[in-house]
């Protein structure tokens, strides 16, 4: 579960936990910008998506693999390796400017199947290896965030049932 050679352990009580953090840029439609591409000369201006643990469904701007943006207020996400659970996550808005803020959500299925569910973070409702996180008006409506602008993920994810 989890590939450990590409992220560095987080000291904290729950051993065997990782950190995903990225940034999520988006364009004037609110769909996400892919990371900065490694074997052209990168076209556009910045900014660009970087997330390691999870950028490789996203793929570079300007190639898109799969767009996270799926519908209004909705962003799903597909992590590069199965975990066995997810810990925590947490989403941080750019400052978007004189419009409403948005309130944030996150739910995953972070294992490898969904048939499962005793693990936090494993939501068997979703895909395997999916993140999914929501944004809402103060109505509860589902919302996009401002275009242009871009987003903060967090996740903690536990690897094993190591203790």
């Amino acid at each position: 579960m989890g590939n450990p050679l590409g992220y560095q352990a987080d000291k904290s009580l729950e051993g065997e936990s990782f950190t995903i953090s990225a940034f999520v840029a988006l364009d004037g439609s609110s769909n996400v910008i892919g990371f900065a591409p490694t074997a052209t000369v990168p076209t556009a201006a910045g900014p660009y998506t970087r997330g390691k643990g999870l950028q490789k469904a996203i793929g570079p701007s300007g190639a898109i693999v799969t767009q996270p943006h799926t519908t209004g207020g909705t962003y799903v996400f597909t992590l590069d390796d199965p975990w066995l659970a997810g810990i925590e996550g947490w989403v941080q808005q750019t400052d978007p400017g004189a419009v409403a803020n948005l309130n944030s959500f996150v739910d995953a299925n972070v294992g490898p199947n969904t048939s499962g569910g005793a693990n936090p973070g494993n939501n068997p409702a979703l895909a395997a290896q999916t993140v999914r996180v929501r944004f809402r008006n103060n109505a509860g409506t589902l919302t996009d965030p401002a275009a242009n602008t871009g987003f903060w993920l967090g996740l903690k994810l536990k690897r094993s049932g190591t203790l």
